[in-house]
């Protein structure tokens, strides 16, 4: 006589994919509320604008002339600029002129006599053109040593040596969490730091 089987009781092909369904839809619903990915979109934001921070400063150090990060917090853009006259020369010097000419891939420039009317303007690459701050991404403000800064435009001046004054650039979401870029005049480098809703 057979010993009776016992009857062992499995999990059925059909109940592992149920299960399997079922905690994917729950994820689904869960993981966009955990805001996984502002905290990179922040850090991303922050570092095109310390990129464009060093630029000016090694620009700044590398043509001899000054240099800024115009921040433009009401539109959340910001670009380099250099002190040169319009058509590429600073003050006398026609270096200016020469290089400005090289970037546009213009030699009439070097023809044209130098003016006394120096000002800002865009430096002759994608860096010179305005960039924005990608939604939902925004400046809070800018601490320099005139203050707390939240409208209108902003210049981090970079002199002809590179150096600067410290200031703090904070890249704030509609959630609070923010990023903030301190410039570092003595160690002559932009730091990131990322901070939650309350600081």
């Amino acid at each position: 006589m057979e010993a009776p089987r016992k009857q062992h009781r499995g999990f059925t092909l059909i109940e592992i994919l149920a299960v399997v369904v079922i905690i994917g839809l729950a994820t689904a619903i869960v993981l966009p509320g955990l805001n996984l990915t502002g905290g990179s979109g922040r850090h991303d934001q922050a570092l095109n604008v310390a990129a464009h921070l060093e630029l000016a400063r090694q620009r700044a150090i590398m043509t001899g002339k000054v240099h800024r990060v115009l921040l433009d917090v009401d539109n959340n853009a910001y670009r380099v600029e250099w002190f040169v006259r319009p058509d590429g020369d600073e003050l006398g010097d026609s270096s200016g002129e020469r290089a400005r000419s090289v970037w546009l891939g213009t030699e009439e420039d070097l023809l044209r006599p130098p003016g006394n009317d120096a000002e800002y303007v865009p430096i002759p690459s994608r860096f010179g053109s305005m960039s924005v701050l990608a939604d939902p991404f925004y400046f809070d403000g800018i601490e320099t040593s005139e203050g707390w800064l939240d409208e209108g435009d902003v210049a981090i001046v970079f002199g002809q040596d590179g150096t600067t004054e410290p200031a703090q650039i904070v890249i704030t979401d509609p959630d609070g969490f923010a990023a903030t870029l301190d410039v570092l005049p003595i160690l002559d480098s932009v730091r990131i730091r990322h901070e939650g809703r309350d600081g």
